[in-house]
């Protein structure tokens, strides 16, 4: 039947398109979504409440928004068409910083555990080992080959290896 000032300007339709049209009709179709109609369909008949119901979906105008729903049947003369009041809840923003504190800490944790590993090493071979072992997940290295100039200045000597066989470092050292 109508929405509130807050849901055009959040989803960008005008008033006079969502006046008296079903939800399903709004934006070209574009709020027929199976997981909200399923909750929708599931209310009025049964007359119950859905609270906190989250989703995604995205729109053609606004790109990928997440929403967290609330429904109940309003309660009317038994002539009168039934009526959902709907509540939406745009929550991208939330979740978007939500994850991003979940990969700061998950970043941060790594950082500790590589520090932890170059405190605790005893020599140069430790750290490195140390270091791939925590920071090679993440970053997706799976292994490192350590290499010095030789004295003379014209060969490269292996030092240090991980993760492949000291005979494919030694094939790579010149």
């Amino acid at each position: 039947k109508s929405a509130s000032r807050s849901f055009y300007e959040t989803f960008q339709v005008a008033s006079e398109d969502t006046l008296d049209r079903p939800l399903f009709e709004l934006g070209n179709g574009q709020w027929d979504i199976p997981e909200l109609r399923r909750m929708l369909v599931e209310v009025l008949p049964l007359e119950t409440t859905v609270a906190d119901f989250e989703m995604e979906h995205e729109f053609e105008q606004i790109g990928r928004k997440s929403m967290r729903l609330n429904a109940r049947r309003l309660i009317q003369a038994a002539d009168q068409t039934p009526l959902i009041l709907l509540a939406v809840e745009d929550i991208t923003h939330r979740k978007q910083a939500a994850a991003d504190i979940q990969e700061q800490h998950e970043r941060l944790s790594v950082l500790s555990e590589a520090a932890t590993a170059l405190l605790f090493a005893n020599d140069p071979e430790a750290m490195l080992h140390g270091l791939l072992a925590k920071l090679g997940p993440p970053l997706g290295v799976d292994a490192y080959v350590n290499f010095m100039v030789d004295p003379g200045g014209d060969a490269l000597r292996l030092v240090s290896s991980d993760g492949l066989s000291a005979e494919t470092a030694r094939t790579i050292e010149r």
